[in-house]
């Protein structure tokens, strides 16, 4: 799994949240094995902040989560919670369809 995590603007946004978002996309990619890869790009505008999640993977596993809020953590915990969700309900398509 590739994974992608840009901070527009201002790369001083904090190492902290590069490795929050790093944590978040392993934590995912290892509840769903055939996820290919997640860009995570984070932006500061005033106080505050908007995640944007892409995620890709086999068997049309896409997804793609926004969230803005003036915590930079909030923003990309959330902005992955979408996509999870958006994962998860692929997956249940995928077996009812199969069953």
């Amino acid at each position: 799994m590739t994974t992608e995590i840009t901070f527009r603007h201002s790369e001083e946004l904090g190492h902290g949240l590069k490795e929050f978002a790093q944590g978040l996309a392993e934590a995912l990619n290892a509840e769903f094995p055939p996820i290919e890869y997640i860009r995570v790009v984070v932006d500061k505008d005033g106080g505050m902040y908007f995640a944007e999640v892409s995620v890709q993977g086999g068997r049309g596993m896409n997804a793609e989560g926004t969230e803005k809020h003036a915590d930079g953590r909030h923003a990309i915990g959330e902005a992955f919670k979408r996509s999870e969700r958006q994962l998860r309900k692929h997956l249940e398509k995928l077996h009812d369809h199969r069953v």
